[in-house]
């Protein structure tokens, strides 16, 4: 295994993509936060066709992007936390993972990150085992960046979708 960072800070996810009208490469992924799956940055890295660095790209998640799709009662449960903790700690997104970078026509591009998880529950008895995996998709979150890698906008696509056994 190995450690990846962009610019001191260490990568949750990573995808790639080849632009083939220019031979290009998009590397976008997900930044770490405090603890481990929590993610509180996006990054876009442009390669050239000799795979030389063309521009590097951090897009922070701020408190108020984290929280836009938290219910009342989450906002409200955040901020007793905060008053308690007065290191002022952060809000951070759980279990984000790149899931597709969308090169469009134009050079621009998009990065997909979707917040999943699974869990697999076995079970046994009379010497037979049976497990079922459940997964847990949840919100995606878009990055959009202009053909030259620059930040242009980002926001989050609320879903909830829970399948079984169909990986």
């Amino acid at each position: 295994s190995y450690f990846i960072e962009v610019e001191g800070r260490p990568i949750s996810s990573v995808g790639f993509e080849i632009d083939e009208n220019n031979g290009s490469v998009i590397i976008g992924g997900m930044l770490c936060g405090a603890e481990d799956n929590y993610v509180n940055a996006g990054f876009c890295l442009t390669l050239d066709n000799q795979l030389e660095l063309v521009k590097e790209t951090i897009v922070e998640f701020d408190e108020s992007f984290i929280s836009s799709t938290w219910s009342p009662e989450t906002i409200e449960r955040q901020k007793k936390e905060k008053e308690k903790d007065k290191d002022g700690k952060s809000p951070e997104m759980f279990g984000y993972k790149i899931d597709h970078i969308l090169i469009r026509p134009d050079g621009s591009f998009v990065t997909l990150a979707e917040q999943y998880q699974s869990i697999t529950m076995t079970t046994g008895s009379q010497g037979m085992t049976s497990s079922i995996t459940t997964y847990f998709y949840g919100n995606i979150i878009a990055i959009g960046f202009d053909p030259a890698g620059n930040f242009l906008w980002k926001t989050i696509v609320e879903k909830d979708q829970v399948t079984s056994d169909d990986r």
